[in-house]
């Protein structure tokens, strides 16, 4: 405050005007960043409670919405900011739905997917924000989802619940992962890409107003 008061009333060099005024908007940039992380953790949190299954042959693979805020996250705040949506989101719902092993597999699991499909879209758009970087990124990001998610199902997450609550697949670890977890989270992937290019062409102008790109976040 007192550096304002100094700039105002000429107490300041230019050059230390200069630098007041950058600390300033440095400052509102990241106070809005903040906001922004939050409001979209709570959308998604929120978008984590409704959730449908989509293949019937494993009706506990469902598909909720709640990784399209953390792509717009992404898409406004960089790769950094869309982890730290998935993350606060996650944390969130790990906490609200009373802790527990099971809960935490479930939450890292839907963690660890959300920065597998997000962190190509943010590094696409990074630099440049443009539908074709857009459509490229979300096209990275379903196919590296699928990849970390068979990957951790086969190597960890199944056999932690196998462990954890004598869970019973009826079918063979690499069938599940073929049959299961590949169409999952390609049909998956797909839907939340598409609802992210429909919900974020009417916000192209507002997207490319307040992005934050990589001069500013980091």
């Amino acid at each position: 405050m007192m550096a304002v008061f100094l700039c105002q009333h000429g107490g300041l060099s230019g050059a230390n005007r200069l630098e007041v005024f950058l600390m300033n908007n440095v400052a509102s940039t990241r106070i809005h960043r903040m906001a922004g992380i939050a409001i979209l953790s709570a959308f998604g949190f929120v978008l984590m409670n409704f959730a449908v299954p989509i293949i019937p042959a494993f009706p506990f693979l469902k598909l909720d919405g709640s990784d399209v805020p953390v792509l717009i996250g992404a898409l406004l705040y960089g790769p950094v900011g869309g982890v730290g949506v998935a993350f606060i989101r996650s944390l969130v719902h790990f906490v609200l739905t009373g802790g527990g092993a099971v809960n935490l597999v479930g939450d890292v699991a839907a963690f660890l997917a959300s920065c597998a499909l997000v962190i190509p879209v943010g590094l696409t758009v990074r630099k440049q924000f443009s539908w074709r970087r857009l459509v490229t990124g979300l096209v990275l990001g379903v196919v590296l989802l699928t990849v970390v998610m068979s990957i951790m199902n086969y190597f960890v997450l199944i056999p932690v619940y196998m462990a954890v609550l004598n869970f019973k697949l009826g079918v063979s670890l690499a069938q599940y992962i073929v049959i299961g977890v590949v169409p999952f989270n390609l049909i998956k992937g797909v839907l939340l890409a598409v609802i992210t290019a429909v919900v974020a062409r009417p916000l192209n102008g507002w997207i490319q107003h307040n992005r934050h790109d990589s001069t500013v976040v980091r």
